[in-house]
């Protein structure tokens, strides 16, 4: 990960139950970049592996995440991205 991204991993969470998760987060970043007064955005990339692995080679999947995030970035911010496999 870059010096301004950080990886989160979740087992035994739904899709659903992981964007929960990110917005929660992304709520609470906000809100304490707001009250510090610091200019803040958030992009997240979110892979759930419901059904199958991508891949088994873990590289492979911070990748798949990664590209989301950065899909984000170009389209916006604060965003999330979540694609389901």
């Amino acid at each position: 990960m870059g010096g301004d991204e950080f990886g989160l991993i979740l087992f035994e969470t739904s899709s659903k139950q992981s964007e929960e998760v990110l917005k929660r987060m992304m709520e609470k970043i906000a809100f304490i970049a707001k009250e510090e007064k610091l200019r803040v955005s958030l992009s997240f990339g979110a892979v759930c592996f419901e059904n199958f692995l991508v891949s088994e080679d873990p590289s492979e999947i911070i990748k798949t995440a990664d590209d989301l995030m950065y899909c984000v970035k170009k389209n916006g911010k604060n965003q999330i991205k979540a694609v389901v496999y």
